[in-house]
């Protein structure tokens, strides 16, 4: 057989053999490096928009497409739009973020709220003091302040995955490095 007809067999070794030795390959597979394009304000506005288009659709628990969403879902959908893989839930969002003050948020970023004593909500901020997000069960996504009473008393922190910027250095948070 030539060498052009088994690219396709060898780009299959890892999983063959991550199967054969049960093993997950994300355990064993690094994630991809993102780098992202070089206007970082155009890719931050295009990442609000999106999260912006599903305004009122309806709060699913493990939803993360247009039909329902939950917190974390609708950050996944926003980017996974633009190109970028970010983790799905908020628990690992949270885990791998770069870390920003409340002052210091700029459209795209993301918020962490401790509910019950962990965090496990996430919304998007939009600017303005508001973000948008998916709140729980019988509600929509929809826009809130992040200094109102009950967001502002359970803020874990702030996180951004974009470049600020109308350039980029092709770096960006270790986030999407899990």
């Amino acid at each position: 057989m030539n060498e052009s007809g088994t690219g396709w067999l060898r780009a299959l070794r890892p999983l063959c053999l991550a199967t054969l030795f049960g093993v997950s390959l994300s355990a064993c597979a690094p994630f991809p490096e993102y780098h992202a394009p070089a206007n970082g304000a155009e890719l931050r506005g295009q990442v609000v928009e999106n999260a912006l288009s599903v305004l009122g659709e309806p709060y699913r628990f493990g939803g993360d497409a247009p039909g329902g969403f939950d917190c974390s879902g609708l950050i996944h959908y926003a980017y996974r739009q633009v190109g970028m893989n970010v983790p799905r839930t908020a628990a690992e969002q949270y885990r791998y973020a770069d870390w920003l003050h409340l002052d210091r948020l700029e459209p795209g970023d993301l918020v962490f709220f401790r509910l019950q004593g962990t965090v496990s909500h996430v919304g998007m901020y939009i600017g303005d003091g508001r973000m948008v997000h998916a709140p729980s069960t019988g509600s929509n996504v929809r826009i809130d302040r992040v200094r109102d009473r009950f967001w502002r008393a359970r803020y874990a922190g702030g996180a951004r995955l974009l470049p600020v910027g109308s350039s980029n250095d092709g770096s960006v948070s270790q986030f999407l490095a899990w």
